[in-house]
């Protein structure tokens, strides 16, 4: 019951998070607001976009300023079932703000934004503060297990960052400082083992890092200098491990750039391969050996280019690579690849960029060409071929300055062709055709300057047409028919410049009629009809230049009616209606589901209504042309009162009440659109045993707060009040214990807490009290023990942590001393065990230890480290 009663409490007291603030331990972004705004009665809501089939897709609510002029303050985007699938608060910034630079628009996200999925789950839950990120960013697996986590802070991520396995077990965790990784950033298995640690400083890779296999040895080691890879005397850069901890490479950079030795390894610990680097430059030799140490392969680089022979063989001895370089890096003759039986696979030649360049050949294993093409600097020039492995051409085509030009043909591996084009330039022209490796024909279509002009067709492989169409610069001209592979027909309409005309027609796979529209000069006119693919109307309307315009009439599969409605052009005018489906078990058959009414406008006008099966009302709303006025109700199935409201001329006026999922009862007060006089909210009767009791008593005046604001607890004592002018915390507050007596009392000036605050045991005895000044803590902070005995001082100034601060056991011994400057620690800092023997003992300089950290255990021991500027030393 009492989990129950908790959900109550909305926001009004916000006594005990404010009346001390965060201890300075606690240092994660809060944010601005935790929970969605409920949607007040006042606000308007507006339909930007819809589904086809009329639902919203987009909705915004617009509340009343100051001056009168509407603001938006909460977006929902909805799935097409009806569910939401973003709910996001929102408020208006300038054109100067960073918010706007984020959006690109003076409506930005302010408060709590909540991804669903289809079926309702949350997906993502974020925080903005006037546009940007503030506050936590989650997002779920299915079933509410958390996947991510980030802390932003006014735009960038700012404090801890989490990410999960789907098992559960955390797959990574870091920290950032304003927007920049900071400190440790470690990955882990799904089995829970460390994966990886990478150290950042600044955003940037500093430091040791580490990669593990699953089996828990190290699988790399590389070490960064300010985000770069960087050696430090013998300590390579790169170290890369098998799974059983054997070297497989090392090598050498200098601040990011490979420096030194470039060594890879054979499982037998032999080298694999041997390089030197020098300022980012291959330079030397470059070596290659086999298991047993044999050299395998060799060339000889100068500061980057190749000179001289370079080499490899199989395992077998023959040659797999072979190319011979001048001292300025120009292939003296083209670059050979071989296969193990000696046959010659490749033949090239590249440009000193290392693009192929040449005549380009290639040959299968057993001798057969694979392709003949030719290159310049990277791309095809020349005639190109390609070949299958049993000789037959696969390709056969033409380049002119690098594009596609003359006729392409392609073939299938048993020789029938397979496509035929030609190409100007590289724009496709004339016929183009497709074959199906049967030989039968799959598309013909032409082109002019790459754009379909005239007849198109395509073919299934069992020679029935597929498409039946007609181009004209690349718009559709003429009439196009479409059909299955049973030779129905399924498309049948034409165009004119790409403007539909006539009588356009859809059919199901069965032949029957899907949809028939006609089009006049590229617009709708006449009639439109839907059918069922048993043959029954779904749907039949009217269109005159290309707008709804006459009746319209729904049905369902078995024939009844779904709705009738009324348009002019293409606005709702009279009465609709909807019917309930024959399925639902109505009261009678034919029952009116919906009853609205539209002036010639195309505005609502006069009483809307929408009905349960049994046929009582479920909701009315009145309007007036377009304009909410007169009575808003909303009812169960059993009668009973949900919501009630009364508008005048668009404008709420009068009390308002609703009656939420859980029973709770809320009642507002309005006057012009302004909640004016009491409020109140109720408990649900089922937490109060059935008698009505209040849960918030509050007053507003011009739509703000003012006066005092109560909570009660579920037996109707009072458990804080607030007091309000203007919508601001103005004067006393105070919080109550369970037995009536005070557990915290402050005051207000200005929303700000100013003057002496103080903490109450149940008992009635102090437990803490402090003096703010302009919402932020001066002076000394002191808490005691029940029996009056002091427990703790600390010391402020202007809100931050200032000189000693100490803390006593009940005993009376002191357990822990520390002193601060402008909010951070300065100086000595030290605790002791409660028998008084020393625990720690440290030193700080502005907020970072600095010299010798002693540490005792339980029995005495000592352990000392020396730490420099806030790093262990040693």
């Amino acid at each position: 019951m009492m989990k129950k009663a908790a959900t109550l409490l909305l926001g009004v007291m916000t006594l005990v998070t404010c009346a001390y603030g965060n201890t300075a331990e606690q240092q994660e972004v809060q944010p601005i607001q935790t929970e969605l705004k409920a949607r007040l009665p006042e606000w308007r809501p507006r339909i930007f976009e819809h589904f086809p089939n009329g639902s919203p897709r987009l909705v915004i609510f617009y509340a009343e300023g100051e001056k009168g002029e509407e603001q938006a303050v909460k977006r929902i985007h909805f799935h097409e079932n009806g569910r939401p699938l973003e709910e996001t608060d929102l408020a208006t910034v300038d054109e100067k703000s960073p918010g706007y630079e984020a959006w690109k628009s003076t409506t930005v996200p302010h408060g709590v934004s909540v991804r669903f999925r289809e079926n309702g789950e949350i997906e993502r839950v974020g925080y903005y503060d006037h546009g940007l990120l503030h506050g936590p960013l989650k997002i779920f697996f299915t079933k509410g297990r958390l996947q991510h986590l980030t802390h932003y802070k006014n735009g960038v991520p700012h404090g801890k960052i989490l990410s999960y396995h789907e098992n559960g077990q955390i797959l990574a965790e870091g920290n950032y400082l304003e927007g920049k990784l900071e400190g440790d950033f470690i990955r882990y298995y799904e089995s829970g083992e460390q994966e990886a640690l990478y150290s950042y400083r600044s955003g940037e890779l500093h430091g040791k890092a580490i990669e593990w296999h699953e089996n828990g040895k190290e699988r790399a080691n590389r070490f960064y200098k300010e985000g770069k890879l960087h050696s430090e005397r013998n300590q390579p850069a790169i170290i890369l491990y098998t799974e059983d901890h054997s070297i497989l490479e090392i090598q050498d950079y200098r601040e990011g750039k490979p420096h030194g030795n470039h060594v890879k390894y054979h499982t037998n610990d032999r080298k694999k391969y041997v390089a030197h680097y020098e300022d980012g430059k291959i330079h030397g030799k470059e070596q290659y050996f086999d298991i047993k140490g044999t050299l395998q392969g060799e060339g000889e680089y100068v500061q980057g280019t190749k000179v001289g022979k370079h080499w490899k063989k199989h395992d077998n001895g023959t040659y797999s690579f072979l190319a011979h370089f001048d001292k300025k890096g120009e292939l003296k003759e083209p670059i050979r690849e071989f296969a193990e039986n000696g046959q010659k696979v490749a033949e090239y030649s590249i440009d000193q960029d290392e693009k192929f360049d040449g005549p380009f050949f290639t040959w299968y294993e057993d001798g057969t060409p694979r392709m003949v093409c030719h290159y310049t600097h990277g791309e095809f020039e020349g005639s190109q071929q390609e070949f299958y492995p049993n000789g037959q051409k696969h390709f056969e085509g033409h380049y002119l300055n690098k594009e596609r030009h003359g006729t392409f043909h392609e073939w299938h591996e048993n020789g029938n062709l397979s496509f035929e084009g030609s190409f100007n330039k590289g724009n496709k022209e004339g016929t183009f055709k497709e074959w199906y490796a049967s030989g039968a024909k799959k598309t013909e279509k032409n082109f002019k300057s790459s754009l379909y002009d005239g007849i198109q067709k395509e073919w299934f492989e069992n020679g029935k047409s597929r498409l039946d169409a007609r181009f004209d610069n690349g718009k559709k001209d003429g009439t196009h028919r479409m059909w299955n592979d049973q030779g129905t027909l399924v498309f049948e309409g034409a165009y004119d410049q790409d403007m539909p005309i006539g009588t356009h027609v859809v059919y199901f796979p069965s032949g029957e009629k899907r949809e028939v529209v006609h089009y006049l000069v590229g617009k709708k006119e006449g009639l439109h009809e839907l059918y069922y693919e048993n043959g029954h109307t779904q749907l039949i309307e009217t269109y005159r230049n290309d707008l709804l315009d006459g009746e319209a009439k729904g049905y369902f599969e078995d024939g009844s009616l779904a709705f009738i409605r009324t348009y002019k052009k293409d606005k709702p005018i009279g009465t609709h209606k909807d019917f309930f489906p024959p399925n639902i078990e109505a009261e009678k058959k034919h029952q009116v589901a919906s009853i609205y009414h539209y002036n010639d406008k195309g505005e609502m006008d006069g009483e809307q209504k929408t009905f349960y099966p049994s046929g009582t009302t479920k909701t009315l709303i009145s309007y007036d042309n377009g304009t909410l006025h007169g009575l808003k109700g909303l009812w169960d199935e059993k009668g009973n009162i949900l919501e009630e409201s009364k508008y005048l001329k668009g404008k709420l006026e009068g009390r308002h009440f609703q009656k939420d999922p859980e029973g709770r009862e809320v009642v507002y007060h309005y006057k012009n659109n302004r909640k004016e006089g009491p409020h109140y909210i109720y408990y649900p009767e089922d937490v109060t045993d059935g008698v009505k009791v209040k849960a918030i008593e509050a007053n507003y005046k011009n739509n703000e707060l003012d006066g005092k604001a109560s909570e009660f607890d579920p037996a109707g004592t009072l458990i804080s009040f607030t007091t309000y002018k203007a919508g601001v915390k103005e004067g006393p507050a105070e919080l109550f214990h369970r037995n009536g007596k005070s557990a915290l009392k402050l005051t207000f000036k200005k929303d700000k807490r100013e003057g002496l605050s103080q903490q109450f045991y149940p008992t009635g005895k102090l437990y803490k009290e402090v003096t703010f000044i302009n919402d932020l803590k001066e002076g000394e902070e002191k808490s005691f023990f029940e029996d009056g005995r002091l427990n703790s001082v600390y010391r402020y100034k202007k809100g931050e942590l200032e000189g000693l601060a100490q803390h006593w056991s009940q005993t009376g011994v002191l357990i822990f001393e520390a002193s601060y400057k402008k909010g951070e620690q300065h100086g000595k800092f030290v605790k002791f065990y409660d028998n008084g023997n020393p625990r720690l003992e440290q030193t700080y300089v502005d907020g970072k230890l600095d010299g010798i950290k002693k540490s005792w255990d339980t029995n005495g021991n000592l352990t000392e480290m020396l730490y420099k500027n806030g790093v262990k030393v040693k």
